[in-house]
């Protein structure tokens, strides 16, 4: 009896609701179900014994296939053990797991059923719980942009995804298995190399950033993340890979746009402080030779006859060609003025034209100094023709087509500050002329003020002025600076009317004329003197003494380079 009351209390409190079923001819009664049926169900043991109650309380979605086990089961006789959701009595849901086994009764006793069931909801749970944490991580893993390879501590491929499988040119993850990172690591493509970099290992995380080279030659830039971890007493190295080719080439692009700038702030900033051509041309020439970094540069503008390209400015190989010129119908120079766009070439050694920029310089570019739609000139750089040298990309084409327009602008702006400030000379010396007629009747002094304009001026080393006699409508000199003037009266002392009558007719306005071609020649060096002296002595000849009186008249022997002449 105590026995009895000791089992019927353990299982009362047991986690597991037992129960009996009678089995005749393949119908099935519950015959007896244990007390703590209410405490994990809710029911009492007499609903519970009601026909079909427990089919009626399956949950809908569960129902057929637990009674399908069951019906196999009882056909079978042997054992069953599955799980299926059950309504509790309050409408809430539970995992029960139904365990049964099949006895079999004698003649006298029917066969029976035993069986216990558990609630395993909370394991249910959890296991469901577990699997949809690894569904996540298969889909991190698997659906990953950023390639995941995990490596042993041979450094060996134990898993991959497939986005790793594609960064290294592999159609699938499996093909990676059991391959090495010096299998597709351009950087490094052996194992001696790749184990002297990286044994050991450190034990906390670090990056890298390496190149993969794939099957076809192709290579992208990839930053690796590395992270040691101990899996079940091993070492495991967990890698996240990602492609960073997009974000090198928009760095470099950013790098590119920053130097641009920089570049164009500070050579903006040094034509804006240039007064003169020539200042313009030294700091604009140093400027772009280190912007674009180029191995020449030069700077040519037309020539004042517009026959050629004179050479202003030059740097490195090209710096021998300051003050060439170059043909102004079949030159790189005068296709890139002529069309008033950009001129490229790759190999500028090899080209038939332009033997002078022929300096060991291979890629070159040629730009206009223009302003508007008016060509100042042309501005060209060049790069050595070794191995090392690259060609000029889009960006330096655009910066330096940038820089000449900056440069013929301000090529343009100093030409009117010239043209300006002469022309604000030449009024200020008609001005100082026209005051020193107002203020004086000396002639003398009206006629230096003249001269000294005339030569600041013109810019002209000598000038005279000759007046007209109005009587004998012949020229005399009047006043001069720059040349030697000696005349030598008749010994006799004859009156002055007389002395111009020795000389002969029209020698005044014939050595004038004469005089202005030689001035012309003056420019010319040496040969303009001699030419003025040869005038000066074929003067001489033709006046020649009068008859009866003795004199010579000399009137110029010239000490400079250039003068003018005034009829006045």
């Amino acid at each position: 009896m105590q026995t009895n009351q000791l089992l019927n209390h353990y299982l009362s409190v047991s986690p597991a609701i037992c129960f009996t079923l009678d089995v005749n001819q393949d119908q099935t009664r519950c015959l007896w179900v244990s007390e703590n049926i209410r405490a994990t169900l809710g029911y009492s043991t007499e609903e519970a014994l009601v026909a079909n109650w427990w089919k009626n309380h399956i949950y809908p979605e569960d129902v057929n296939d637990a009674v399908a086990r069951y019906q196999a089961f009882v056909a079978s006789r042997s054992s069953l053990d599955h799980e299926y959701r059950f309504c509790r009595k309050d409408g809430s849901l539970v995992w029960i797991r139904d365990q049964l086994r099949y006895v079999s009764g004698d003649r006298v006793s029917h066969d029976t059923i035993v069986g216990a069931w558990t609630d395993i909801t909370d394991q249910k749970r959890s296991h469901q719980e577990m699997i949809a944490a690894s569904e996540r991580r298969r889909i991190l893993f698997e659906e990953a942009r950023d390639g995941i390879c995990v490596l042993d501590s041979s450094f060996a491929v134990v898993d991959a995804n497939h986005s790793f499988a594609s960064m290294t040119g592999l159609v699938s993850k499996d093909m990676l298995l059991g391959k090495h990172p010096w299998d597709w690591d351009d950087n490094y493509p052996t194992e001696e190399e790749f184990r002297h970099v990286f044994s050991p290992l450190p034990d906390n995380a670090f990056n890298i950033e390496t190149v993969f080279r794939r099957p076809d030659g192709s290579t992208i830039d990839v930053e690796i993340s590395i992270n040691p971890v101990g899996v079940g007493g091993s070492q495991l190295f967990f890698t996240l890979c990602r492609d960073i080719s997009e974000r090198l080439c928009a760095e470099s692009e950013l790098e590119d746009y920053n130097r641009e700038l920089s570049a164009l702030f500070n050579i903006s900033a040094s034509l804006r402080k240039a007064t003169d051509a020539a200042s313009l041309f030294n700091s604009g020439i140093a400027d772009v030779t280190t912007a674009l970094d180029a191995d020449a540069s030069v700077i040519a503008v037309l020539s004042d006859d517009c026959q050629q390209y004179l050479v202003e400015q030059a740097a490195g190989a090209w710096e021998s060609l300051v003050g060439k010129s170059f043909n102004i119908a079949d030159s790189a120079v005068a296709r890139t003025v002529a069309g008033n766009t950009v001129f490229i070439t790759e190999d500028g050694a090899c080209e038939a034209y332009d033997a002078q920029l022929q300096l060991g310089v291979g890629p070159a570019v040629f730009v206009p100094l223009k302003w508007g739609g008016d060509n100042e000139g042309v501005l060209a750089v060049g790069r050595s023709s070794t191995v090392e040298s690259h060609p000029f990309n889009d960006n330096d084409v655009r910066l330096l087509s940038s820089i000449g327009e900056m440069m013929g602008v301000a090529l343009h702006r100093i030409h009117l500050m010239e043209n300006m400030r002469r022309r604000l000379a030449n009024i200020q010396a008609l001005r100082n002329i026209d005051m020193a007629i107002a203020g004086s009747l000396d002639l003398r002094v009206i006629y230096n003020v003249a001269l000294n304009e005339i030569i600041s001026q013109l810019d002209v080393d000598a000038a005279t002025i000759l007046s007209v006699d109005v009587h004998s409508q012949r020229l005399e000199y009047a006043a001069g600076k720059g040349f030697y003037y000696h005349r030598y009266r008749a010994h006799l002392h004859c009156p002055r009317r007389e002395s111009r009558r020795a000389r002969s007719p029209g020698t005044g306005s014939h050595f004038f004329a004469r005089f202005q071609q030689s001035r012309q020649a003056g420019a010319q060096g040496n040969a303009g003197r001699r030419e003025i002296c040869r005038l000066r002595r074929g003067a001489a000849g033709r006046q020649g003494p009068h008859p009866g009186r003795a004199g010579t008249v000399q009137p110029f022997a010239p000490q400079a380079r250039s003068g003018v002449a005034i009829h006045v």
